[in-house]
């Protein structure tokens, strides 16, 4: 999933560079100019909206990768977070697990006071006991 936004990411960034690109060649047609470094001074000079047009374009591009370094901070901070939640659904399977086999003789931490699932569970574990 990420390789596949990883291209999608350069393919935007490329496609704004050819933009770029585009409109150069449309102006050296234009005006019937050859592919030099003084003729595309001059195609600016002469033009002050491509100079617009290119920023724009340059500030899309540049928004677009800030935007999408914030997206991707976000979702790895997500994907570690449900990582975690999934290690605590298992952990607790395998205390209910355990006691649902009558097996007591395993420890329950209280690391997460939030744990509504390993709270009962040792509770439960508790209450077997001293009915045992």
């Amino acid at each position: 999933m990420n390789f596949n936004k990883e291209i999608k990411n350069i393919g935007i960034i490329f496609f704004c560079i050819l933009l770029l690109i585009i409109v150069w060649i449309f102006q050296y047609t234009q005006h019937n100019l050859q592919f030099t470094f003084s003729s595309l001074i001059k195609i600016h000079q002469d033009n002050s909206i491509i100079v617009l047009l290119e920023i724009s374009i340059i500030i899309c591009a540049i928004v677009y990768y800030f935007i999408h370094r914030n997206d991707k901070k976000i979702i790895d901070e997500q994907e570690t977070t449900i990582k975690d939640q999934q290690n605590i659904i298992n952990l607790n399977a395998d205390y209910a697990k355990k006691i649902g086999d009558g097996d007591y003789d395993f420890y329950i931490p209280a690391d997460n006071k939030n744990d509504i699932v390993a709270s009962s569970l040792a509770l439960m574990r508790r209450k077997m006991l001293t009915k045992k």
